[in-house]
């Protein structure tokens, strides 16, 4: 009778720590979508850097990703309030590693996404002169 009751108190045990693990699972993912959006602070430092000097954009959008769609429009709408000429392209796997790929068209273009985005504190990567892997984490 003793060691039935190791077995039930072990098995409880297994349960619990597995709803800890769910749990544990679905406050990661709420932090995760919280961080994958910019913050007014961030927008607000975007469009500054961007009205200084407008040019084009190309934004690929991702296909079938929420999280990623919502964070692209926020940079869609914020280069389109800075005067920019922006072009979207559909792109399934534009989101992929936690970054959403633009491309300018020169490098005067490229230099002001880059100064805008560190002063939002956005995370960014330079792919080549002109194209920016940019989000929350790129590469990660």
């Amino acid at each position: 009778m003793w060691r039935g009751q190791e077995v039930a108190n072990a098995e409880s045990l297994v349960k619990l720590k597995t709803g800890e693990l769910e749990e544990f699972k679905k406050l990661e993912k709420r932090i995760g979508d919280v961080e994958r959006k910019l913050t007014e602070q961030q927008l607000s430092a975007i469009r500054t850097g961007l009205e200084k000097r407008p040019s084009a954009v190309d934004i690929y959008t991702p296909i079938g990703n929420g999280l990623g769609a919502e964070y692209s429009k926020q940079l869609l709408d914020v280069f389109r309030d800075s005067g920019w000429k922006v072009e979207t392209k559909k792109q399934p796997d534009a989101y992929r590693d936690g970054g959403l790929h633009l491309t300018v068209p020169d490098s005067q273009a490229a230099s002001s996404v880059s100064e805008a985005l560190k002063d939002a504190g956005v995370s960014y990567k330079s792919m080549s002169g002109t194209e920016f892997l940019i989000g929350p984490t790129p590469g990660q």
